[in-house]
């Protein structure tokens, strides 16, 4: 006859649960109890970020814990998170498939729906110092996780927390977080979850050099991914952005985020290859290398297909491509969120920018045309690894 359980670790009166979970027990166990506990589900630690008392620290572990892990949101909270974001948050973690999101297990950084009209809080000033611009928009400094608007939901314990996911607009967590992965996800109208992005690309490098709030905010110019893009998914919703033949001295066009293939032009112009070029975090000075020949050019996120010396990109009236533009040249400026390629003065009316993000600055309008934008772009979405 088996030996009962009825005194499992040793107690008597008030017993423990064979499906206790390690955190709650109290006792002292033998080899075969804790067997036992085990097979009835129980001893063992429930699974990182399944509940606020055991936040995972990114979605890595929650990958290495659970099997074949679902994506949405789950509890995190990072050791070395940067200060502000120290807390435990419900963030989205995307676990993907090599066919669209290149097999990682990406913690959501930041979410821009176009469709929605919350994130647009700047107003097309004239100038980088005030709150105005694409590029000087407050959120891209915030301290912490920030909703546009409230997303919320009630745990098991009945306290409301925040969530951050494809509901609202936000800042999340992994914008916060160390990585050495990077991935820019962009929006078709088709999109109606992160399982069916528009179009996905990500960079990476061999070591973290910090969180992506600091560096998007940091040092000018700061290069960061190796080896430019590491893979691209498409889904064919996006069209890209055609050469303007009216510009000559701007040779080339093209988006490393959404396309693959090489940038183009005409002549003698020595085409360079899209997926090779790397990441370049905040080109904010009027001296950087990536300001493409105009006054000003300042991006919070471009790559280095932007850079000014690179053969065929010298035309002045070009805003560069990328998140967070500003763009400056004699008197003529403009600003938006996202750029779908450099975008040649004259050329912003087709699909460069999505018919809800286009502003112009001081002067005269840097766009020629208030109609025929880009209708099909919604939105982008950074994550990280």
């Amino acid at each position: 006859m088996a030996p009962s359980k009825r005194f499992n670790g040793g107690i008597f009166g008030n017993t423990v649960g064979s499906d206790t979970n390690a955190a709650n027990t109290t006792g002292v166990f033998s080899i075969s109890q804790q067997y036992y506990m085990k097979q009835e589900g129980g001893w063992e630690l429930p699974p990182a970020g399944s509940e606020y008392a055991y936040p995972a620290q990114d979605a890595a572990a929650v990958a290495a814990r659970v099997d074949n892990p679902s994506s949405g949101y789950y509890f995190m909270q990072h050791p070395n998170a940067r200060s502000g974001a120290t807390g435990v948050y419900t963030n989205y973690c995307l676990f993907g498939d090599n066919n669209k999101h290149h097999g990682q297990a990406w913690n959501l950084a930041m979410h821009i729906r176009n469709d929605q009209s919350n994130w647009k809080t700047y107003s097309g000033g004239p100038n980088t110092n005030n709150n105005h611009s694409a590029y000087s928009w407050d959120k891209w400094i915030s301290g912490a996780p920030n909703n546009f608007t409230p997303n919320q939901f009630t745990d098991s314990g009945g306290t409301t927390r925040d969530k951050f996911d494809y509901t609202q607009s936000c800042i999340g967590y992994g914008y916060f977080i160390p990585f050495t992965k990077l991935m820019i996800m962009t929006y078709s109208s088709n999109t109606t979850s992160f399982a069916n992005p528009g179009a996905t690309a990500y960079y990476s490098r061999s070591s973290s050099s910090g969180n992506l709030r600091d560096l998007v905010a940091g040092t000018v110019d700061t290069v960061w991914s190796t080896g430019g893009r590491q893979g691209l998914y498409a889904d064919g919703n996006l069209s890209g952005p055609s050469w303007n033949s009216n510009r000559a001295d701007q040779h080339f066009t093209g988006n490393p985020w959404t396309q693959s293939g090489n940038t183009f032009g005409s002549g003698s112009f020595s085409h360079h290859s899209l997926g090779s070029f790397n990441i370049v975090f905040n080109t904010g000075s009027s001296t950087s290398n990536y300001k493409s020949d105009a006054d000003n050019n300042w991006c919070r996120i471009t790559t280095e297909m932007s850079y000014s010396s690179l053969s065929g990109n010298n035309y002045g009236h070009c805003m560069q491509h990328g998140l967070g533009l500003y763009h400056d040249r004699s008197g003529y400026s403009g600003t938006k969120m996202y750029s779908l390629g450099q975008d040649s003065y004259c050329d912003n009316n087709n699909s460069h920018t999505a018919d809800n993000d286009n502003w112009y600055g001081g002067g005269s309008n840097a766009y020629c045309h208030s109609s025929g934008m880009n209708t099909s772009h919604e939105g982008f979405s950074i994550w990280v690894a």
